[in-house]
Protein backbone atom coordinates (compact mmCIF):
# COMPACT_ATOMS: atom_id res chain seq x y z
CA UNK A 1 0.00 0.00 0.00
CA UNK A 2 1.52 3.84 -1.16
CA UNK A 3 1.68 6.91 1.39
CA UNK A 4 -0.86 8.10 -1.07
CA UNK A 5 -3.58 4.91 0.21
CA UNK A 6 -2.39 5.10 3.98
CA UNK A 7 -3.30 8.85 3.64
CA UNK A 8 -6.59 8.77 1.83
CA UNK A 9 -7.98 5.81 3.86
CA UNK A 10 -6.55 7.86 7.26
CA UNK A 11 -8.63 10.83 6.05
CA UNK A 12 -11.37 8.64 4.93
CA UNK A 13 -11.13 7.11 8.51
CA UNK A 14 -11.57 10.45 10.60
CA UNK A 15 -14.46 11.92 8.11
CA UNK A 16 -16.40 9.06 8.62
CA UNK A 17 -15.74 9.10 12.57
CA UNK A 18 -16.51 12.73 12.12
CA UNK A 19 -20.17 11.89 10.43
CA UNK A 20 -20.01 9.18 13.25
CA UNK A 21 -20.16 11.74 16.04
CA UNK A 22 -22.62 14.05 14.28
CA UNK A 23 -24.43 11.60 13.69
CA UNK A 24 -25.16 11.15 17.53
CA UNK A 25 -25.04 14.15 18.02
CA UNK A 26 -27.71 15.10 15.90
CA UNK A 27 -29.77 11.77 17.35
CA UNK A 28 -29.76 12.98 20.51
CA UNK A 29 -31.66 16.62 19.80
CA UNK A 30 -28.85 18.77 20.03
CA UNK A 31 -29.43 20.05 16.74
CA UNK A 32 -28.71 23.70 17.65
CA UNK A 33 -24.79 22.47 17.12
CA UNK A 34 -25.51 22.03 13.27
CA UNK A 35 -26.34 26.06 12.87
CA UNK A 36 -22.92 25.96 11.36
CA UNK A 37 -24.03 23.86 8.34
CA UNK A 38 -26.92 26.59 7.51
CA UNK A 39 -24.03 28.98 6.63
CA UNK A 40 -23.76 27.22 2.76
CA UNK A 41 -26.59 28.64 1.04
CA UNK A 42 -25.69 26.86 -1.75
CA UNK A 43 -27.13 23.68 -3.37
CA UNK A 44 -23.98 22.89 -4.92
CA UNK A 45 -21.95 22.94 -1.87
CA UNK A 46 -23.85 20.02 -0.77
CA UNK A 47 -23.46 18.28 -4.29
CA UNK A 48 -19.83 19.00 -4.04
CA UNK A 49 -19.61 17.32 -0.40
CA UNK A 50 -21.41 14.23 -1.20
CA UNK A 51 -19.33 13.83 -4.42
CA UNK A 52 -16.08 14.01 -2.18
CA UNK A 53 -17.63 11.27 -0.17
CA UNK A 54 -18.65 9.11 -3.48
CA UNK A 55 -15.26 9.34 -4.70
CA UNK A 56 -13.77 8.38 -1.44
CA UNK A 57 -15.88 5.23 -0.98
CA UNK A 58 -14.94 4.13 -4.74
CA UNK A 59 -11.21 4.69 -4.24
CA UNK A 60 -11.42 2.57 -0.96
CA UNK A 61 -13.59 0.22 -2.57
CA UNK A 62 -10.74 -0.03 -5.57
CA UNK A 63 -7.92 -0.08 -2.83
CA UNK A 64 -10.09 -2.77 -1.15
CA UNK A 65 -10.59 -4.81 -4.60
CA UNK A 66 -7.06 -4.42 -5.78
CA UNK A 67 -4.70 -7.55 -6.85
CA UNK A 68 -2.71 -8.71 -3.98
CA UNK A 69 0.85 -9.01 -4.72
CA UNK A 70 2.34 -12.42 -5.20
CA UNK A 71 4.16 -13.68 -1.59
CA UNK A 72 7.12 -13.45 -1.26
CA UNK A 73 10.32 -13.92 1.44
CA UNK A 74 11.85 -10.82 2.23
CA UNK A 75 15.53 -10.68 2.02
CA UNK A 76 17.38 -7.05 3.66
CA UNK A 77 20.54 -6.60 1.64
CA UNK A 78 22.74 -3.66 2.40
CA UNK A 79 20.85 -1.36 -0.48
CA UNK A 80 17.35 -2.63 0.76
CA UNK A 81 15.14 -5.26 1.04
CA UNK A 82 14.74 -8.36 -1.77
CA UNK A 83 11.35 -9.91 -2.60
CA UNK A 84 11.64 -13.31 -3.83
CA UNK A 85 8.59 -14.38 -4.84
CA UNK A 86 7.29 -17.83 -3.87
CA UNK A 87 7.06 -19.03 -7.13
CA UNK A 88 11.10 -18.00 -7.26
CA UNK A 89 11.14 -20.50 -4.22
CA UNK A 90 9.59 -23.67 -5.36
CA UNK A 91 10.67 -23.62 -8.80
CA UNK A 92 14.60 -23.37 -7.45
CA UNK A 93 13.24 -26.27 -4.57
CA UNK A 94 12.14 -28.55 -7.77
CA UNK A 95 15.14 -28.03 -9.69
CA UNK A 96 17.60 -28.96 -6.34
CA UNK A 97 15.47 -32.10 -6.05
CA UNK A 98 15.23 -33.60 -9.60
CA UNK A 99 19.23 -32.74 -9.24
CA UNK A 100 19.10 -35.42 -5.79
CA UNK A 101 19.85 -38.88 -7.32
CA UNK A 102 16.55 -41.32 -6.16
CA UNK A 103 14.07 -38.50 -6.72
CA UNK A 104 11.33 -39.23 -9.58
CA UNK A 105 8.94 -36.44 -9.17
CA UNK A 106 8.60 -33.56 -6.09
CA UNK A 107 6.13 -30.90 -5.56
CA UNK A 108 6.71 -28.02 -3.45
CA UNK A 109 4.60 -26.00 -0.79
CA UNK A 110 5.94 -23.22 0.99
CA UNK A 111 3.74 -23.48 4.42
CA UNK A 112 4.85 -20.15 5.59
CA UNK A 113 7.32 -17.34 4.29
CA UNK A 114 8.21 -15.99 7.83
CA UNK A 115 10.28 -18.35 9.05
CA UNK A 116 10.60 -19.86 5.59
CA UNK A 117 9.17 -23.28 5.74
CA UNK A 118 8.97 -25.78 3.03
CA UNK A 119 7.27 -28.75 2.48
CA UNK A 120 7.97 -31.42 -0.74
CA UNK A 121 6.20 -34.00 -1.37
CA UNK A 122 8.15 -36.59 -3.42
CA UNK A 123 8.18 -39.98 -5.72
CA UNK A 124 11.03 -41.73 -5.41
CA UNK A 125 13.01 -44.59 -7.05
CA UNK A 126 13.16 -48.11 -5.80
CA UNK A 127 15.79 -49.22 -3.93
CA UNK A 128 16.74 -46.35 -2.02
CA UNK A 129 16.84 -45.74 1.47
CA UNK A 130 14.37 -43.11 2.37
CA UNK A 131 15.48 -41.31 5.83
CA UNK A 132 18.94 -40.74 3.94
CA UNK A 133 17.34 -39.32 1.05
CA UNK A 134 15.62 -37.06 2.92
CA UNK A 135 17.94 -36.27 4.90
CA UNK A 136 20.24 -35.60 2.55
CA UNK A 137 17.37 -33.40 0.10
CA UNK A 138 16.32 -31.35 3.17
CA UNK A 139 20.31 -30.26 3.28
CA UNK A 140 20.62 -29.68 -0.08
CA UNK A 141 17.72 -27.42 -0.23
CA UNK A 142 18.77 -25.72 2.56
CA UNK A 143 22.10 -24.91 1.84
CA UNK A 144 21.07 -23.97 -1.84
CA UNK A 145 18.56 -21.60 -0.92
CA UNK A 146 21.26 -19.84 1.49
CA UNK A 147 23.94 -20.02 -1.54
CA UNK A 148 21.80 -19.00 -4.57
CA UNK A 149 19.12 -16.62 -2.62
CA UNK A 150 20.68 -15.72 0.99
CA UNK A 151 17.42 -17.22 2.54
CA UNK A 152 17.72 -18.87 5.90
CA UNK A 153 15.13 -21.90 5.88
CA UNK A 154 13.92 -22.76 8.78
CA UNK A 155 12.59 -26.23 8.20
CA UNK A 156 11.78 -28.60 4.83
CA UNK A 157 9.71 -31.45 5.74
CA UNK A 158 9.57 -34.25 3.64
CA UNK A 159 6.08 -36.32 2.60
CA UNK A 160 6.92 -39.61 0.56
CA UNK A 161 3.65 -39.93 -1.51
CA UNK A 162 4.88 -43.02 -3.48
CA UNK A 163 7.69 -45.12 -4.98
CA UNK A 164 8.14 -45.15 -8.56
CA UNK A 165 9.28 -47.77 -11.18
CA UNK A 166 12.57 -47.23 -12.46
CA UNK A 167 12.54 -45.47 -15.95
CA UNK A 168 13.18 -47.79 -18.80
CA UNK A 169 14.50 -46.73 -21.94
CA UNK A 170 12.68 -46.95 -24.68
CA UNK A 171 13.97 -49.55 -27.52
CA UNK A 172 13.50 -47.94 -31.22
Amino acid sequence: MTGLDQLIIGLTALILAFLGGLMVVVSTGLSGTLSWMRLAPDLWDGILIGAVFILLAVYLLLIITRQKSEPAVVHQAELGAVRIGVNTIKGLINKKARDVKGVRESTVTVVQTEPLLVRLELQILPDYNVPSLAEELQQQVKEYLAETMGIEVAGVEILVRGIGETARPRVS
